[in-house]
């Protein structure tokens, strides 16, 4: 079990490294997001510098993982959609 779940784990870094997106039903996307450029200052001198942009981790949580964390218990997506 525990190399199945390495696997999909190195998958999962994989897909994600080269800047493709991964969504796991009823938990939500893990993406690469891209931050811009910026100007910021040095702590120790207080001279600006340029901040290069960086790729950075992302996750949006599903509908349903979000309603559950609020209300303290686990649901699917289905179960926090609200009734039409």
């Amino acid at each position: 079990v525990n190399s199945a779940i390495d696997r999909l784990l190195i998958k999962i870094k994989d897909v994600i490294a080269k800047g493709g997106s991964v969504a796991l039903a009823d938990f939500g996307v893990l993406n690469a997001k891209w931050t811009k450029e910026r100007l910021g200052r040095n702590p120790s001198n207080g001279d600006p510098i340029v901040i290069p942009p960086y790729r950075n981790l992302g996750f949006t949580p599903s509908v349903g993982f979000k309603t559950g964390v609020k209300n303290g218990v686990v649901m699917t997506d289905l179960q926090a959609k609200p009734p039409v």
